[in-house]
């Protein structure tokens, strides 16, 4: 029985290399199926690497050359790179498996230096930024020799490389793991010759904001005389709020947090700015946000998120009908409905029917002018039905500007080509 288990045991190890070896040719051959394909070709290749990983699970010997495998796998987005072919959005989901098998095979090699050393080159040739969630895994995996190791790896491929930048954050959420960004800032600020552009800056201050907010600042003044981006600008704000917070200067806190929520109107910086005021203050910094609302030109979906729940219905009824020219200019604009819809729903259902109508009004011109798609057509029909309910209940449309039967007129006059909408109307209107 002993002899049956050792040729047993052959026949497996002699089955699991000729598969393995079955594979690496699949590979190569996949390689040439990646020459300009489509989306429909992308989904056959990505049903043929989802049959290898399959396949790499199951064996369960070898794992130094099912991980040399998986590390083939991993090329396939350097060719669809390569040969101008557009990905689709599910290979996000196919490199997320191959992630998580790069972590569970490394750990059954246990060679740390030769993981570190595949998880460097794997960082380096990624056309398309799906190798990045590997870095996740090499804290909890890589001791700290072995995290400085790729560290090291990864600054030498910012000076001499390309994505320098990619490397650089890389480097540095590494870097704070095994405590050296004292020593990683110092390298950014060599490696631009003591000018570091404000996406570092802006990131090595983050870093620092919690830990040590009086050295976040001082890269946050390397920037000071720099007009910034919208984006950077918003990250420059919710540092120093969080520099304020911890050094408890409670009046720059408020007043840097009462900047960031003027530009966003998130419900997140509402509770950061109002958390920052005093419960006896609490009342009267509502009532200058409303304020402030109501004077400003223009229209913001978060302010009118942050007024209804806020301020109530009333006082978000009042805003709309207060702001309708800046309505009809937002009406041509590029925006999601979604930002819309659940207010003008709430109005109605409320019993505030002229700013109810309003936003209808408003997400169905928008939908025809720019010819959205069909879905979107069968949701501006929807409205617009909606509004002819409304008008019945309507007393008096001089709040409104003008009544539903010259809104009609108007629309037709303007978008009578759209044809699918108009017979999706009348469809609609002579089903009720």
């Amino acid at each position: 029985m002993g002899r049956r288990t050792r040729d047993g045991s052959a026949s497996g190890a002699s089955q699991a290399l000729e598969q393995l070896r079955n594979m690496h040719v699949e590979l190569r051959n996949l390689y040439h199926l990646c020459y300009e394909i489509d989306a429909a070709g992308q989904e056959i290749v990505q049903g043929m690497v989802g049959s290898i990983l399959d396949r790499i699970e199951r064996i369960d010997m070898f794992p130094r050359k099912r991980m040399e495998l998986l590390n083939v796998c991993y090329g396939i987005d350097t060719y669809l790179s390569l040969h101008g072919c557009v990905p689709v959005a599910s290979w996000n989901d196919v490199y997320g498996r191959m992630t998580r098998l790069f972590w569970d095979l490394a750990r059954s090699v246990g060679d740390q230096h030769w993981i570190a050393g595949l998880l460097c080159e794997q960082l380096r040739f990624d056309a398309m930024g799906w190798h990045l969630p590997l870095i996740v895994g090499a804290g909890d995996f890589l001791a700290d020799e072995q995290l400085s190791f790729v560290i090291d790896r990864l600054m030498e491929f910012a000076r001499h490389e390309q994505r320098r930048e990619s490397y650089l954050y890389l480097a540095g959420y590494l870097s704070r793991i095994v405590d050296r960004f004292n020593e990683y800032s110092e390298q950014v600020v060599a490696l631009y010759n003591d000018d570091p552009p404000p996406s570092q800056c802006l990131y090595i201050a983050d870093a620092l904001s919690d830990s040590d907010p009086k050295q976040a600042m001082e890269w946050l003044d390397r920037i000071q005389a720099k007009v910034l981006p919208g984006d950077q600008e918003i990250v420059r704000l919710r540092i120093l709020r969080t520099c304020f917070h911890v050094l408890e200067k409670w009046n720059q806190e408020e007043a840097v947090a009462r900047a960031l929520f003027r530009i966003r109107y998130t419900l997140a910086d509402a509770k950061q700015l109002f958390d920052a005021i005093p419960a006896d203050r609490l009342d009267a910094a509502v009532s200058a946000e409303v304020e402030y609302c109501f004077s400003c030109k223009g229209i913001h979906p978060g302010m009118m998120l942050f007024l209804c729940l806020y301020a109530g219905f009333g006082t978000l009824d009042r805003y709309v009908l207060s702001h309708i020219d800046d309505l009809n200019e937002f009406a041509y604009s590029d925006f999601s409905h979604a930002e819309l819809l659940p207010h003008a729903m709430n109005l109605e259902d409320s019993g505030y029917y002229a700013s109810a109508t309003v936003l209808y009004r408003i997400m169905v011109l928008n939908i025809l002018v720019r010819r959205l798609d069909q879905q979107a057509q069968r949701r501006g029909v929807d409205y617009l039905v909606r509004l002819r309910r409304l008008s019945r209940l309507m007393g008096s449309w001089r709040r409104t500007g003008f009544s539903h039967s010259q809104y009609l007129r108007f629309l037709k006059k303007n978008y009578s080509d759209i044809a699918s909408f108009w017979s999706g109307y009348d469809e609609a209107v002579a089903s009720h």
